[in-house]
């Protein structure tokens, strides 16, 4: 039995997307096929997602299903909308309800975005990694699969 994941973000992991009263498929992602073919996947990204949806949207899933692991990764739609405290709260926040079900989250930083400064972003990443001490163990499988 495969496990389970969920994946959090934006247009990184979506295979499909609805804008501007279109709907699309997105080009192929060897990654993202990588991730369905390895695992049960529930994928919540969409174009709009930042971590104050994405909060309620946890909540949701993992009470209603288990999960194994959930990859996190935000982007430009979190830096145009969401101040670097309230991002920091609310990926706290998101990374508490996962770890009290017993799901390992992995979160990415978010990627240098021409014409935004992402550091402070990924310093809050780097600080709840250290501060939630997470272990490594689906890490490297996951970005394995990442690379792919």
């Amino acid at each position: 039995m495969k496990k389970r994941i969920l994946l959090i973000g934006n247009d990184k992991f979506m295979r499909e997307a609805y804008k501007d009263g279109k709907y699309f498929v997105m080009p192929k992602k060897k990654y993202v096929k990588a991730l369905y073919d390895a695992y049960d996947v529930d994928n919540i990204s969409n174009f709009s997602l930042t971590s104050s949806r994405a909060v309620s949207l946890v909540n949701c899933f993992v009470n209603n299903l288990n999960y194994d692991i959930c990859l996190i990764s935000f982007g430009n739609n979190e830096i145009e909308h969401v101040s670097v405290e309230m991002f920091e709260k609310n990926l706290q926040t998101i990374i508490n309800v996962l770890i009290c079900k017993g799901v390992f989250p992995i979160i990415m930083e978010i990627p240098n975005i021409s014409g935004y400064d992402v550091t402070p972003y990924n310093k809050v990443i780097n600080n709840i990694k250290v501060r939630n001490d997470f272990d490594n163990k689906y890490v490297s499988e996951c970005l394995k699969l990442v690379n792919a």
